[in-house]
């Protein structure tokens, strides 16, 4: 008989599509989260939009498992008066309580894990011994790794103080201990990303099994209409934090050195380092914050190119999001962007990250917009190919082949 696995997160992380991958194959013993919608509520009126956010058509509330303290905690978390250190504690603690009720259910119906980093530790070793599979899905790089980076770059760029004091603060109430010991317990690692995977073997060079596996595309950013790339002038869209680790300091110094090329700029951000406001009005670049879900693919719609130089990214979803919409897409090589095989006329993975760098890839931007080279319909055809079921399919291959091996 096949085997069946639980899977453990929070809230309803990748839009469910792992525990959506065994469940489309028989594999789904049971996934563990804070709260899914009862299939019995889909309908109701009360709190609509967020009971329709928390469950997915294709895994039936049967086979999950809320947990009324894991929610209980999550309101917590979010009232004003509550501590940036104690929201951390708190977090924590939640991670707790699905990873511990994830392997007692596992002993007690002798399924396999699939665990979500941070809610793997009590899981895993409550199986040991046990010939129990245990799987980590690994969704954000290995701290060490990005910490590096972000201090090396900071000594160039003195200015972002306010986003890495932020990044310290993060980085000291998280439990970086705790991933490295959930590494080590694992039969298997899975990684969005190459830059994730390079991230777990820079602190466990000896760690060899790990399988990346790309997201996929949303589809109903491939439903965006298409808006022919022949505008007055080239438009640049940046969507996500303006932090260091999004390199937005980067793009404004770029931008100021290609102030003279026939472009626009608008930045998506609900939050942007201060050391960079002033500079950000000074060069007139709009800003637009609080936009709804179809809003904000207006400006994807409206946007001939995207541009994101990252330092550091787990993958990148908003990549996906921007090619799906036709956007010649900028980033970097610290993102997912590599694992899916961009060619010249889909996007520019930048080898650095600097403003010499990004200006260059701004401006070859630039050109293929002058002369025409921007094909918006070529690039979501060439995004169209990382679905959500190819990543569905690569999950079950990856489990079945360590199924194999034991």
């Amino acid at each position: 008989m096949s085997p069946k696995y639980i899977v453990a997160f929070n809230r309803d992380r990748d839009f469910y599509q792992v525990p959506i991958a065994l469940a489309k194959a028989g594999k789904l013993e049971r996934l563990i989260t804070d709260f899914y919608t009862p299939d019995s509520l889909l309908g109701s009126s009360f709190l609509k939009d967020f009971l329709k956010r928390r469950s997915t058509p294709h895994i039936p509330s049967s086979l999950t498992a809320s947990t009324f303290r894991a929610l209980f905690l999550q309101f917590v978390i979010r009232l004003p008066f509550i501590s940036e250190s104690r929201r951390y504690k708190l977090f924590k603690r939640l991670d707790r309580i699905l990873s511990v009720k994830a392997g007692k259910l596992a002993k007690e119906s002798n399924a396999q894990l699939l665990i979500y980093s941070g809610y793997a530790k009590e899981a895993f070793e409550a199986v040991k011994g046990t010939g129990t599979q245990r799987i980590l899905f690994v969704y954000h790089p290995h701290a060490q790794l990005p910490e590096e980076i972000l201090e090396e770059d900071f000594k160039s760029s003195p200015e972002i103080a306010w986003s890495r004091n932020l990044h310290h603060l993060e980085s000291k109430l998280s439990d970086n201990n705790r991933l490295t010991e959930e590494i080590k317990m694992a039969d298997l690692v899975i990684t969005a990303s190459s830059f994730t995977r390079k991230s777990v073997r820079h602190i466990l060079p000896d760690y060899k099994n790990i399988t990346v596996v790309p997201y996929g595309t949303r589809e109903d950013y491939l439903e965006i209409p298409l808006i022919p790339s022949n505008g007055e002038k080239c438009k640049f869209l940046f969507v996500g934090q303006g932090v260091q680790r999004k390199g937005l300091h980067h793009l404004i110094k770029a931008w100021e050195e290609s102030k003279d090329l026939n472009i626009s700029l608008t930045l998506v951000c609900s939050v942007i380092d201060p050391g960079i406001t002033d500079k950000i009005k000074e060069l007139g670049i709009e800003i637009k914050q609080n936009l709804s879900g179809d809003q904000l693919k207006q400006e994807f719609a409206q946007a001939d190119v995207f541009i994101m130089a990252s330092l550091v990214e787990g993958f990148g979803l908003v990549y996906l999001e921007a090619l799906a919409a036709g956007c010649y897409t900028i980033g970097t090589e610290n993102t997912g962007l590599p694992d899916l095989g961009l060619t010249e006329e889909v996007g520019d993975i930048l080898p650095s990250v600097d403003s010499a760098t990004v200006a260059q890839s701004i401006q070859t931007a630039h050109q293929k917009w002058e002369s025409g080279k921007l094909n918006k319909q070529g690039i979501r055809d060439f995004v169209s190919q990382f679905s959500w079921d190819r990543f569905q399919s690569a999950i079950v291959e990856a489990v079945d082949q360590t199924a194999h091996k034991r």
